[in-house]
């Protein structure tokens, strides 16, 4: 994996940032009466929002190694060449889980975002935990 250096997972999230930021302006302009670019992708428009959104919050953790050692970026390569696909995948499998209507749904849909969410979570703790420990380890060197 010699390709994923500081310089392409930066250039990666840069890409990610500026594809939900124009999915997210074309949304919100977008007027769906009209026979536009809009109306026949908005579909496309929310997947691409979607996946660069995800993009965005797996590899933020990275910037925090950008002013560091390069150990450091490499301590959490391993992890997050891993960790990421993981937590994109069961994220993704579990935001296209249908959920019933009613009181039930509702439910459905919150443990679901607290599932999300925990994940996320989870994944960022351990993102600055393993690049504060290979730091803190680098710093003593």
């Amino acid at each position: 994996m010699k390709f994923l250096t500081k310089k392409s997972v930066l250039v990666t999230f840069m890409l990610a940032v500026s594809m939900f930021v124009i999915a997210a302006v074309l949304q919100e302009t977008c007027s769906m009466e009209t026979k536009s670019f809009c109306k026949q992708n908005w579909s496309n428009l929310a997947v691409v929002g979607r996946i660069s959104s995800l993009t965005f919050l797996l590899l933020a953790p990275h910037l925090l190694t950008l002013p560091l050692d390069g150990s450091v970026f490499h301590a959490w390569k391993r992890f997050a060449i891993w960790a990421a696909p993981i937590v994109f995948t069961v994220v993704t499998a579990l935001s296209f889980v249908e959920t019933g209507g009613g009181i039930g749904g509702m439910v459905e849909q919150r443990m679901l975002a607290t599932a999300i969410i925990g994940l996320y979570v989870a994944y960022a703790v351990a993102s600055i935990a393993i690049i504060g420990t290979s730091w803190w380890k680098s710093r003593k060197q």
